[in-house]
């Protein structure tokens, strides 16, 4: 049965360990050999997302709402049907229009991948602990970062991948250091600086084909007493938020702040002069019975702060079925945006925020329960439909009001609430744009009486 057919490619079944049936693919004819990388797209017309799962019984279904609804797919293994993670990616690539990531690891030697038995294989790759024994947590060994050739086989396998045209760039889990009770403090951060080295030396290896390698780790831990930091890892051209404004949910409902998820928007807003022309950053908010497996409060925070290389992805696990197929994407996936506006600040403790896009479109969060006010997230589309539906655009207006009225902007100094290290100017009127290098960088917003302001960090910091 032919699940869907493109030129050149065939598209068959595979039936998997549990009885499954895969939808994978392969190219006919097609030749291995260095081709340029597949690019993601920055347009934010709709709201831009990625997928990241395992591979599955897909069908045409499955494959067609991939192309249509996503900005890039990263493949993370199984172990199914004799197909290793590599040639999984490689059939999805075949399958799919889409930039694909193959999910490599920056800590375990994953069982699904046919390089990995390289180091499962090799003792001296192996990280060991204080017994002398490997580390072997969930019966996976973990990659001994602290000697160069491991460093240099990650890459290398990296590099290959991406020259035999198999996937356009790599996504690195587990890339912030070892667990501190395995090794000595001088060890983990030898262990920590491998990571950095293989995963820089992965982008340049990639850079040839124009790929991508995306770290998950957003946040660079700093040398005690030092006040240098990075907000990513060096020499990367993406990170993930892997639980992006996690404590901002349907389900929190009661006084407090949702800290976490403003200190992310703050972030994102104020980084570092020049990042965003060139950095990729995907926000993973993940479903629970907590925000009651509802998409929307972290998909409206991203649009808040997100800019045209950074993407969105809800998911429950790695299953495309569990994390796609039950939202309704339909609903808020595929209603038009434009372009941002500077986002506009409501008080001064950078809890109320909004911001409208080209097509109408306008979005609105609280992250702060005060004043009657509970913490709420909500979108009023071009076409005056709302998210939730059950809103309306009027309720959704009054609200807004409702919120500027009672936490009104007073004469005192902007920033004076605004958590360290965070800070505001007043600068011209120039547009959407990063703030005046001579600032130190940060992205302009504008305040609730039409001020346009630098929100910028007085020091880059780690979390």
């Amino acid at each position: 049965m032919v699940l869907r057919t493109r030129p050149r490619r065939t598209v068959w079944l595979v039936w998997g360990l549990w009885g499954g049936a895969v939808a994978v693919a392969a190219a006919v004819g097609r030749s291995d050999g260095a081709e340029p990388a597949r690019q993601l797209s920055t347009n934010w017309s709709t709201i831009p997302l990625f997928g990241h799962f395992r591979m599955a019984n897909f069908t045409a279904a499955d494959l067609a709402l991939m192309d249509t609804s996503l900005q890039s797919v990263t493949v993370q293994g199984t172990l199914y049907g004799g197909l290793s993670g590599e040639q999984q990616a490689q059939h999805m690539r075949d399958a799919l229009t889409l930039p694909v990531l193959i999910y490599r690891n920056l800590y375990y030697a994953e069982p699904w991948d046919a390089s990995s038995q390289q180091v499962r294989n090799n003792p001296a790759w192996q990280l060991r602990g204080a017994d002398g024994k490997p580390l072997n947590p969930e019966s996976k060994f973990v990659y001994n970062m602290t000697i160069p050739a491991v460093q240099q086989f990650y890459t290398a396998v990296v590099a290959n991948l991406s020259a035999k045209g198999w996937v356009d760039g790599a996504f690195a889990d587990s890339g912030c250091g070892v667990h501190p009770a395995w090794l000595p403090v001088r060890e983990q951060r030898s262990f920590a600086a491998g990571q950095l080295s293989a995963a820089a030396a992965s982008q340049a290896a990639l850079n040839p084909q124009g790929g991508l390698f995306i770290q998950n780790c957003p946040y660079l831990p700093r040398e005690p007493g030092s006040s240098k930091s990075d907000p990513w890892s060096p020499g990367v051209r993406g990170v993930m938020y892997e639980s992006w404004c996690s404590d901002f949910a349907t389900g929190t409902g009661g006084p407090g702040t949702a800290s976490f998820c403003r200190y992310e928007i703050l972030y994102t807003i104020s980084g570092p002069a020049g990042w965003k022309n060139h950095s990729v950053i995907q926000a993973r908010y993940y479903l629970s019975p907590h925000n009651r497996n509802d998409p929307r409060f972290g998909a409206i925070a991203f649009m808040i702060c997100g800019y045209p290389g950074a993407y969105f992805g809800a998911s429950t696990d790695w299953w495309w079925k569990g994390d796609w197929e039950t939202q309704s994407m339909s609903d808020w996936a595929h209603q038009p945006l434009g372009d941002p506006d500077p986002a506009q600040m409501l008080d001064k403790a950078g809890c109320g925020w909004s911001r409208r896009f080209a097509s109408g479109a306008r979005v609105f969060v609280n992250l702060c329960f005060a004043n009657g006010h509970p913490m709420e997230a909500h979108a009023v589309w071009a076409d005056n439909t709302t998210w939730p539906a059950s809103l309306g655009a009027d309720a959704a207006f009054a609200r807004v009001s409702s919120y500027q009225t009672q936490r009104q902007w007073s004469d005192e100094p902007v920033d004076q609430r605004l958590p360290a290290p965070y800070v505001l100017h007043p600068i011209a009127e120039n547009g959407f744009s990063p703030c005046p290098l001579s600032m130190g960088g940060g992205s302009t917003v504008r305040t609730v009486d039409g001020t346009l302001m630098c929100l910028r960090q007085t020091l880059p910091q780690a979390v």
